[in-house]
């Protein structure tokens, strides 16, 4: 198969597809942002990107499960063991490029539910807009007394990126 023809796939495909090596040798390894308990100031810099999976756990096995990741066709085989009640149903997650706030650096940040509705209320707030021209504080409050109080996002004073969070 030419370089040219070869192209990333997703989801269901067949048995005579040529492998193509997705590895990245040529860019940056991604650096994750995972939350810590009170205040996480950040800016976002991208827009969300929406992914789906699913949680299997493992009877027997500790912790939470894994991440199964859905291919979102009518296929999908953990689709058709949930359609029969044997499995999670898809649940949709994002990551979103942000600036951590607490090193400067530049971080993709995983973010559920809870996390996204929050910004999309900023967003949708004529006061407030687009969550990308201020910073946010998500706040992580590992003893709520209510599951919507786990991340609370409050908005910051609007302000245009520095010179240094350009670079």
């Amino acid at each position: 198969m030419s370089e040219e023809t070869k192209v990333n796939s997703y989801g269901a495909t067949d048995w005579n597809k040529d492998f193509y090596n997705n590895k990245r040798e040529d860019r940056v390894k991604t650096d994750y942002m995972k939350l810590k308990p009170g205040q996480n100031i950040v800016r976002f810099i991208s827009k969300p990107h929406e992914f789906n999976f699913h949680e299997v756990k493992i009877v027997g096995e500790p912790g939470f499960g894994k991440k199964v990741y859905c291919s979102m066709t009518d296929d999908c085989p953990v689709c058709l063991l949930a359609a029969k009640e044997l499995a999670p149903e898809r649940e949709a997650k994002w990551f979103v490029a942000v600036i951590d706030r607490s090193t400067q650096i530049a971080r993709t940040l995983e973010i559920g539910k809870l996390i996204y509705k929050k910004v999309k209320k900023l967003n949708m707030d004529e006061g407030w807009g687009n969550p990308q021209t201020y910073d946010v504080n998500i706040s992580k409050n590992p003893k709520p007394d209510s599951p919507n109080d786990y991340y609370d996002v409050l908005p910051r004073a609007p302000k245009p990126l520095s010179p240094e969070d350009l670079a």
